[in-house]
């Protein structure tokens, strides 16, 4: 329980570094499938009663691909909404359509990604290696498009 704790203290100081965007909620249509750290599934299921797909798999429960935390437009889980939604309007690539920004300007889109790394190492994952892997099996499917018929047993590496 006290390393949940301590997780959940980490998680909330990684939150803490957005800016608040000011949202005026009207950007319900941009909420669809994201992925979200078991930290945070578990935390909105806890507290929430709904269950967000780890991998962004919401297409499988709502063909529209919408996020099961909204409710008329609304989000249910404002206060416990995983990163990536929190990142959304707060950092310079993901600005928000309806002019919802920080008053003191976006974060970079480095800040995001050194916020987004410390997440995913609470969570741990190793977003250097991960980002290997996806590099690797990027090239070995460019590679295969090169050669006619060999994508068809591609097997992407673990």
């Amino acid at each position: 329980m006290t390393r949940r704790i301590t997780q959940e203290a980490k998680l909330r100081a990684i939150y803490d570094q957005i800016p608040d965007v000011g949202c005026k909620g009207l950007c319900e249509a941009s909420c669809g499938s994201v992925t979200v750290t078991a930290q945070e599934q578990q935390r909105i299921r806890v507290r929430h009663g709904i269950t967000l797909p780890r991998h962004g798999a919401f297409i499988a429960d709502d063909p529209a691909g919408r996020c099961p935390a909204l409710v008329d437009q609304r989000c249910t889980v404002y206060p416990d909404r995983p990163f990536i939604c929190r990142l959304w309007g707060a950092e310079e690539t993901m600005r928000c359509e309806y002019g919802c920004a920080p008053a003191g300007g976006h974060l970079t889109h480095a800040e995001g990604m050194r916020l987004g790394h410390q997440v995913l190492r609470l969570a741990g994952h190793d977003p250097a290696a991960e980002a290997r892997a996806a590099w690797r099996a990027g090239n070995q499917i460019r590679e295969a498009l090169r050669q006619p018929g060999q994508l068809r047993g591609y097997v992407p590496p673990r």
